[in-house]
């Protein structure tokens, strides 16, 4: 009964000779790559097994992982300068100069996003 039957007999070991091959590709890759690199490739290998057995157990869970960008010294400026105007009520220095801020900085996000990229 704990025996396997010789078609899966064959199919397990097509697999196991699959990941043997790509265990030995990424090894190689990893290996050709300057010393420096070697540890982030490494880790990223790990990651990418790790996140694709997570999502083989859980097909229905498809979790996209987005890069987080960030804030844009325009939307910085902005807050700033919303932060302010709401404080000026009961700050007053504090929402004056905030405002001062925020105008100035939304100055300078526009300057230079007007300026040509070289």
């Amino acid at each position: 009964m704990g025996s396997l039957s010789p078609e899966s007999n064959q199919i397990e070991s097509a697999r196991e000779n699959h990941i043997e091959r790509l265990v030995f590709e990424i090894g190689q890759v990893i290996g050709e790559a300057p010393a420096g690199e070697r540890e982030e490739l490494r880790q990223m290998a790990s990651d990418l097994l790790n996140e694709e057995i997570v999502s083989g157990d859980a097909p229905d869970q498809q979790h996209v992982a987005r890069p987080v960008r960030p804030l844009s010294g325009l939307a910085v400026s902005g807050l700033i300068l919303i932060l302010g105007i709401a404080l000026l009520l009961f700050l007053p220095l504090i929402g004056i100069t905030l405002v001062c801020f925020g105008i100035i900085g939304l100055a300078l996000s526009l300057f230079y996003k007007a300026l040509p990229d070289s």
